[in-house]
């Protein structure tokens, strides 16, 4: 665990990692930070930020098992931020998290649950992007296609209608 000054230099070294590529490397560097220390108190945003983070490296390196870890502390701080940002990237680490770990109907809702976002604007500044909301319902069909049992045709329905009205939006034909 870092403390201190230690903790500057674990995140420098993480850094360094990450422009390296080495994603995994960065993660556990990152995850050396000791967030809950009772020595330096840091804001919830920040400790959600460094989780966040964290599960996106282990993801890079489609590490589900490491990302998922980070991915539920994140949980435990993303049920009162107010970081539109940080909530929209949980969301999608966790879709994707269920997705490599072939949880596919799972996933297939989370990512639908994501396409479906109507507050485009998550900042004054910062808008999501359509392709996104569109890969999103995307990846909700190819997961759906993927999974097994009789809910599947119950889903694809939900998300034959979402891209029908996705169409009807404007959107370019998924494919």
């Amino acid at each position: 665990m870092f403390h201190g000054k230690h903790f500057v230099v674990g995140e420098k070294l993480a850094d360094l990692y990450e422009s390296e590529q080495q994603w995994s490397k960065s993660a556990q560097m990152l995850s050396g930070v000791d967030l809950d220390s009772r020595i330096r108190m840091l804001d919830k945003t920040y400790k959600l930020s460094k989780c966040v983070q964290i599960a996106r490296l282990y993801l890079e390196d489609d590490d589900a098992v490491n990302a998922e870890a980070f991915i539920n502390k994140a949980s435990f701080l993303v049920s009162n931020s107010q970081h539109k940002v940080l909530n929209l990237q949980h969301k999608v680490y966790y879709a994707r998290i269920l997705d490599l770990k072939r949880k596919f109907l799972e996933a297939a809702l989370r990512y639908f649950d994501i396409s479906q976002i109507e507050k485009r604007q998550i900042l004054r500044d910062e808008w999501i992007d359509e392709e996104v909301l569109e890969q999103a319902l995307t990846a909700a069909v190819t997961c759906t296609s993927l999974a097994a049992g009789p809910e599947c045709s119950s889903v694809l329905t939900i998300l034959y209608k979402a891209r029908a009205l996705a169409l009807v939006m404007g959107w370019a034909a998924m494919s």
